[in-house]
């Protein structure tokens, strides 16, 4: 689109941007079946760290896509992935990113995995290294 005005005697482009706002409701949530204490075992740090890292990881990654895992020698890995609709800001993308976090914990705390779908964006953690979403 090209607009010019009284006093502009050049032509230039306007530029739009669209974003929507994000759509943080619940697809599904799916966890693993197998649990540990979240107050006793040390695999519940790495499940916090990965977590968090992804909420403020993926809005600032390229593409809305980033992996992650927990860096401790003292506790199990965990690792984790979470993306977000290319269509959102980076803003949008935190926002529905601190939302999955939420769920995903509500839902799945004290399991060994979990995936939360939400519309525009999603969150994954397990116990062992994958490549799937």
């Amino acid at each position: 689109m090209w607009a010019s005005g009284p006093h502009d005697t050049n032509k230039s482009p306007l530029i739009f941007m669209w974003y929507h706002l994000p759509d943080a409701s619940v697809k599904v949530v799916i966890c693993n079946t197998k649990t540990y204490n979240i107050v006793t075992d040390p695999f519940q740090l790495s499940v916090v760290n990965v977590l968090t890292d992804l909420v403020s990881g993926t809005p600032n990654n390229s593409g809305y896509d980033y992996r992650n895992q927990s860096p401790f020698a003292y506790a199990p890995k965990a690792y984790g992935h979470g993306t977000c609709t290319k269509t959102l800001s980076v803003t949008d993308c935190a926002t529905c990113m601190q939302s999955a976090h939420d769920i995903i914990l509500k839902y799945c705390g004290g399991f060994i995995g979990g995936k939360a779908f939400l519309n525009d964006c999603t969150i994954r953690y397990e116990h062992y290294s994958f490549t799937d979403l």
